[in-house]
């Protein structure tokens, strides 16, 4: 027994240290080394593919956030761009209305001083003693009365013009009752009188009388300066149209300049 189980060792060392076994662990260690390189390979590969798609999202994110923030800044700029037109439109603006408000304010004035002067040259009663005075005083207490149509009337004039008045007092009753008489067939009769002590300033009245009824209830102010006032208001347009004729502007800004030169 102890023959066999030695001779059997014998054989196994011998098939050990043999030729072929050596082969065959050439060839399991060229196998393993193969292997290991092949893994490494595709592990390079793998790694290689990571870093490809890492990169590829990196550009993406990084185009993504550089257009959110681009637009961003775009709308940003828009923002600030129109408010500063904005504003520079209000300012625009601003200075258009000051400058015709200026405008308006001159000519105004310039209107108000054209009536003033118009006012100072009546005032100097060129013609308060002549025919043509008396007549168109009685036109005057003539047109009030037929306006008024009350059976008693009282007037008031001016100091200076006292003497005048009551001289055609008789003429304007006689004439107011032809003309009722021929315009409605009728009869109507106006007594006037003269109020000496309510006379008003011929320094701010050029002239004229103003009727008042019995009870003082209805006045009628056919002055001069009244005249003058209604016709002013009357020919305002064609005044303005002779003074200040309407030029054409091509622009908002030579409106400006021309409103500052003004």
């Amino acid at each position: 027994y102890q023959r066999r189980v030695h001779g059997i060792s014998q054989l196994i060392l011998g098939a050990m240290t043999s030729p072929t076994h050596e082969k065959k662990e050439n060839r399991l260690d060229r196998e393993t080394f193969m292997l290991m390189r092949h893994r490494k390979l595709e592990a390079y590969e793998k790694a290689f593919e990571i870093e490809i798609i890492g990169l590829n999202d990196f550009e993406i994110e990084k185009e993504r956030i550089l257009n959110e923030e681009m637009e961003k800044v775009n709308e940003e700029y828009d923002k600030k761009k129109k408010d500063f037109e904005t504003g520079q439109k209000i300012e625009r603006s601003a200075k258009i209305n000051a400058c015709r408000v200026k405008k308006m304010e001159k000519r105004s004035k310039l209107l108000e001083q054209i009536i003033a002067d118009t006012n100072k040259r009546l005032l100097e009663d060129k013609f308060a003693s002549s025919t043509e005075y008396s007549n168109l005083l009685k036109e005057y207490i003539i047109q009030g009365m037929i306006k008024l149509m009350e059976p008693s009337l009282s007037l008031i004039a001016a100091k200076k013009d006292q003497p005048i008045v009551k001289k055609v007092l008789a003429d304007c009753e006689a004439e107011y009752e032809e003309l009722m008489k021929k315009g409605t067939g009728k009869e109507y009769k106006c007594s006037l009188s003269l109020l000496e002590e309510r006379a008003f300033d011929s320094k701010t009245e050029c002239g004229g009388v103003i009727l008042v009824s019995k009870d003082g209830s209805i006045v009628c102010k056919n002055t001069i300066s009244s005249k003058l006032a209604l016709v002013y208001e009357q020919l305002l347009p064609e005044i303005r149209a002779r003074l200040f004729p309407k030029k054409q502007l091509t622009s908002s800004f030579q409106l400006m300049d021309t409103m500052l030169l003004f």
